[in-house]
């Protein structure tokens, strides 16, 4: 399982702090490991992840279609409160922000 990181660089300190000015009280750099897998669940607030390296899938109904979009280094994914969905890392592993806004 991977594991809460500390920030290394400046840019995801920025990264960070705009979170934080959009909302997001949560605001965490996480590792997680390759072939990690996050079984469906849904949360009780707004989720968002800024992808700093490596890539993740991301499984979710929308609108009553189920959607499978692997996210790669530069992308950002919300996750509105109470959609499911489930994720998996992809073999490289992946380094990520996660923000909650509760």
């Amino acid at each position: 399982v991977g594991k809460w990181q500390p920030v290394t660089s400046v840019e995801e300190q920025k990264e960070i702090e705009k979170l934080k000015n959009e909302g997001y009280d949560n605001v965490w750099v996480y590792e997680a490991e390759p072939g990690e897998i996050d079984d469906e669940h849904c949360h009780e607030y707004d989720t968002k992840l800024v992808i700093l390296n490596g890539a993740i899938n991301i499984t979710s109904e929308i609108g009553g279609a189920i959607t499978n979009v692997q996210y790669k280094t530069g992308s950002e994914v919300e996750i509105p409160r109470g959609r499911l969905h489930s994720a998996k890392v992809i073999a490289e592993g992946c380094r990520y922000i996660i923000a909650e806004k509760h």
